[in-house]
């Protein structure tokens, strides 16, 4: 009796999408809001011409870092550089970045192309629902910065 008591309301509520508390389906909590998006990524462009650059995310090519500590290193590295004017620091860490790939690529560390910069990069997207896994591609993609190193990380 007790069970009906509960059961038989909330299933009234859920099929008619009216709210009669305590047995509302509670809808400001059922929906993902969407809307616009951005995101820093790091990407590698190989030496040999022609072939795509790619995205570092991969440990031992980027140790000390994991994928999600570089992405939010890079960002803050790039809001800094864009508040203060600062470029030289974010020029510093894309530098610092594509000699530490390029050491552990020679001392065998990992199996990557050999490089010839690093590029960071601002994704934006006007609206896209956060449950679409991967997101689409960025409506938006803009470069922020680029390693001065030429191909085997040396200046």
């Amino acid at each position: 009796m007790v069970i009906a008591l509960v059961v038989v309301p909330s299933l009234y509520c859920l099929v008619t999408d009216r709210e009669y508390w305590p047995y509302s389906p509670y809808p400001m909590y059922s929906a993902v809001a969407g809307g616009a998006r951005n995101q820093v990524v790091v990407y590698a462009v190989p030496a040999a011409s022609g072939e795509p650059e790619f995205r570092l995310a991969q440990g031992a090519q980027i140790h000390p870092f994991d994928r999600q500590r570089l992405d939010r290193a890079s960002r803050r590295v790039m809001r800094a550089a864009e508040r203060d004017g600062e470029l030289d620091r974010l020029d510093a860490a894309l530098n610092d970045l594509h000699a530490r790939y390029e050491a552990r690529r020679v001392a065998g560390l990992h199996d990557g192309p050999p490089i010839r910069a690093v590029r960071i990069y601002q994704q934006l997207w006007d609206d896209v629902d956060p449950r679409i896994i991967p997101p689409p591609p960025p409506d938006e993609r803009r470069l922020v910065g680029e390693s001065g190193l030429g191909a085997g990380g040396a200046p």
